[in-house]
């Protein structure tokens, strides 16, 4: 089982310090979300026993994979989408590394670069077709985003146009709208390399995914 201190620091559970459990009840569900996205599951998330970490030959074996994948035309899925625990905790954490890379450690959004104390960056790597859809692990199927944000285009607050502009949706009547609206029509904060800028298939699937078109 993992630590109570393992969950959370993955929750980011305000009361961790006091030891209640009640306290689990205000652990917001968009960071629930988030830890899915991110690691691939909650379990790959929690139980990260040793011995099933990945060996840095798994994780350069993975890191080619992803890379290459952008000399060819993108896939909208995975195809292959089992993968042993050790291959999928390799592959999450390159595809990570290389979208915090690719961007910078900055909010493609708001353009933030947030680190924490020891100097760990805030921003996670966001799928743009989701790993929920099987997804595929290609560069240009992630964006990097700060928490708030990656929240927000998970749910469908924002999304993306063809012209890597921010859209936002119509929801006059709940709490955030007006937050997010100031946030239309600015462009993304966008890798150097042009070859990781988000492709258009799988923005195009997002804005149908959150009734954008």
């Amino acid at each position: 089982m993992p630590s109570t201190e393992r969950v959370w620091e993955l929750v980011g559970y305000e009361g961790r310090r006091r030891h209640d459990v009640q306290g689990f009840s205000r652990v917001a569900s968009e960071r629930v979300s988030s830890i899915r996205s991110e690691h691939g599951s909650l379990d790959s998330a929690l139980f990260d026993r040793d011995g099933l970490n990945p060996t840095q030959e798994k994780i350069d074996q993975q890191k080619g994979s992803i890379q290459q994948a952008i000399q060819s035309d993108p896939e909208l899925t995975e195809k292959e989408t089992q993968y042993i625990e050790t291959q999928q905790k390799a592959r999450n954490s390159t595809f990570r590394n290389l979208i915090r890379e690719a961007y910078a450690n900055t909010c493609a959004v708001c353009g933030t670069q947030r680190e924490s104390p020891t100097g760990a960056p805030e921003v996670e790597a966001a799928h743009i077709y989701p790993k929920s859809e099987d997804g595929s692990d290609d560069i240009r199927n992630g964006i990097a985003l700060c928490k708030l944000h990656h929240w927000a285009f998970d749910c469908g607050w924002i999304s993306v146009s063809d012209n890597y502009t921010i859209l936002v949706t119509t929801a006059s009547d709940k709490n955030g709208y007006h937050e997010m609206k100031q946030l239309e029509g600015q462009s993304l904060h966008l890798p150097q390399d042009e070859n990781k800028y988000p492709h258009s298939m799988f923005l195009e699937k997002h804005r149908e995914l959150h009734d954008f078109d």
